[in-house]
């Protein structure tokens, strides 16, 4: 069954920053986790170009461009869709204090038949932001995480001011520039949160090359049980290694294979979106995998993947 249709903005980011809407529809079996499921496949159903600008509550236009990470706002979680058949999404614009909402319309198929910017917002603070993650119509928020701090912070959707901010592991602090926390996502529940940075952090080996791709570090939250009432207030539960594919092509000006976003399914399975920037058959290369973290090492506490011994996370093409 075709239970979404999703924009992984990132990992095609050459599309993105010209504005260009992507959808993949994903079919598979809604079984928990850990039943037996038959494997997911997704297809490319169609493109179409984001609006130039948009209008912030202020009244200020703003250009869209950039637009780096995109959130559903899942009627499940209690959101009001904004007509019927469409779907609204909120997309953050990198190296800015830019959001926006889009409202699209999809066929059957997953293919968008209608693109409407909705409205523009504006945050009370500038940073390289990259993943954005819903939380619910409850408390109508979004978690963005940017680069350039590393942080994550949850901001308002009815006023956009910060209603709170994660407590980042130490180790993340030594991100090298540009590659540091690229996706965030929240799994339906609200109960599990991950995140990840791009490539390998300083201290945990190199970038990835055309042989051999980077290490990253996955982070897990969960909401602490005691603050069931607080869904921002999460706690550490986990952080494994995940092991990048090598680039895709020969090392060029800018060349990288990096961990580009993450997304959790409602059956708590989650994907991750790896981009390639190379000089192959094509510049970029896009690939999505579904992960398993079951037989993953714990590396909370490990200050160099250069130097420990664990098992990686699982993946699946």
């Amino acid at each position: 069954m075709i239970f979404a249709a999703l924009k992984f903005p990132h990992a095609i980011s050459h599309l993105a920053r010209l504005g260009v809407a992507i959808t993949i529809a994903v079919a598979a079996s809604l079984a928990p986790q850990g039943c037996a499921a038959a494997p997911m496949t997704l297809t490319k159903r169609s493109t179409m170009s984001f609006p130039i600008s948009a209008v912030d509550q202020s009244g200020q236009s703003f250009p869209v461009t950039g637009v780096s990470g995109i959130t559903y706002l899942d009627p499940r979680r209690g959101f009001t869709p904004p007509t019927a058949g469409q779907h609204a999404f909120v997309a953050a614009m990198d190296n800015s204090n830019k959001l926006i909402q889009l409202n699209l319309g999809f066929s059957g198929d997953g293919s968008i038949t209608s693109l409407f910017l909705a409205r523009g917002m504006t945050l009370p603070e500038t940073h390289d932001n990259e993943g954005i993650a819903c939380t619910n119509a409850a408390r109508n928020s979004v978690f963005i995480c940017n680069e350039d701090q590393p942080g994550i912070a949850e901001y308002s959707l009815t006023d956009f001011h910060i209603l709170s901010r994660l407590t980042m592991p130490p180790i993340f602090a030594s991100r090298r520039s540009n590659l540091g926390l690229e996706s965030v996502t929240l799994q339906e529940s609200g109960r599990s949160l991950y995140f990840s940075n791009e490539e390998a952090l300083a201290v945990d080996g190199p970038l990835s090359t055309p042989q051999t791709g980077t290490l990253v570090r996955i982070q897990r939250y969960k909401m602490n049980p005691n603050s069931a009432s607080q869904p921002a207030n999460f706690l550490p539960h986990g952080q494994f290694a995940y092991r990048m594919q090598p680039i895709h092509g020969a090392v060029i000006n800018g060349a990288r294979s990096g961990l580009s976003d993450l997304v959790a399914l409602p059956n708590g399975v989650v994907l991750s979106l790896e981009r390639s920037f190379g000089l192959g058959t094509t510049l970029f290369q896009t690939r999505i995998y579904e992960l398993d973290f079951n037989h993953a090492t714990d590396i909370t506490g490990v200050t160099s993947l250069a130097t420990a011994t664990f098992a990686t996370v699982s993946k699946r093409l």
